[in-house]
């Protein structure tokens, strides 16, 4: 019982380390041009040192945990955590995604700039889409499309 828990555990956290570690690259290739003078190196370099700090201090709270539940007897603490930590992971996540600019299209952006281009195209056309050489489209920025992005 417990060798099918922990294979599916190992499985499900390789997944997860490939799906963060396709976002973190992305996500580090958005700083390292946001900012100049600073190059894909330094920001994947400073990401890591950040990841193994953290990676520390949850393996102390967890070892500390671990003790107190043990001490106790009540192992409820651990589920009471893991919920606060998750919640407290997720908020922190969203929040962190909300900030980028992220200059790529997906679904959901490529929906908002095409509903823009074609309202837009509409409203300056007036419904006569003869003589659209003398039109000019707006397209929305990144930040633009990014204000109305729904995650």
């Amino acid at each position: 019982n417990f060798i099918v828990l922990a294979s599916i555990s190992t499985l499900l956290k390789a997944i997860s380390g490939m799906v963060n570690g396709t976002a973190k690259a992305n996500t580090n290739r958005h700083f390292a041009s946001a900012v100049r003078g600073k190059n894909l190196g330094d920001i994947t370099a400073k990401g890591q040192s950040q990841g193994v700090f953290a990676y520390v201090i949850g393996l102390f709270y967890g070892v500390g945990i671990s003790y107190m539940c043990q001490a106790l007897g009540a192992p409820y603490l651990i589920i009471g955590n893991f919920v606060i930590l998750n919640c407290w992971h997720l908020y922190s996540s969203y929040r962190s995604l909300s900030n980028l600019n992220i200059r790529f299209l997906n679904g959901q952006r490529g929906t908002i700039v095409t509903q823009n281009y074609l309202t837009e195209l509409h409203k300056l056309s007036g419904g006569n889409f003869d003589n659209l050489e003398n039109i000019n489209i707006n397209v929305p920025t990144p930040r633009q499309v990014a204000e109305k992005e729904v995650f």
